[in-house]
């Protein structure tokens, strides 16, 4: 007898899906980065998070590239897209947020 369980089906649209809420959640950023200060701030931290998970998905749905190349590329490229350019952006939020404290931000001006 095989005890093994046969292999579910794997969810290959999530890093897509993630990658595509990621960007998204970057867009959104920058449309509300003209608002409300520090409003947008939660929507920032979204990007990450949802480029993160998404590399998770793709690392494990790894097999499923010879299935369905595109999908999963997609998937990857769009996290990684997202996980770049969020990491650059908050990187230069804390750099703007540190010449503000110390009182150096004038000198941008």
């Amino acid at each position: 007898m095989d005890s093994r369980k046969p292999a579910g089906r794997k969810p290959v649209a999530v890093p897509l899906i993630l990658g595509i809420a990621s960007v998204l959640s970057l867009v959104l950023y920058a449309y509300s980065m003209n608002h409300k200060l520090y409003a947008c701030v939660g929507i920032l931290f979204a990007a990450p998070i949802c480029a993160l998970i998404g590399l998770v998905f793709s690392i494990v749905t790894r097999k499923s590239r010879k299935v369905r190349p595109l999908l999963w590329f997609g998937g990857l490229a769009l996290c990684l897209l997202g996980l770049v350019v969020s990491l650059l952006v908050m990187g230069a939020w804390l750099y703007l947020m540190g010449a503000l404290l110390d009182g150096t931000w004038r000198s941008w001006l």
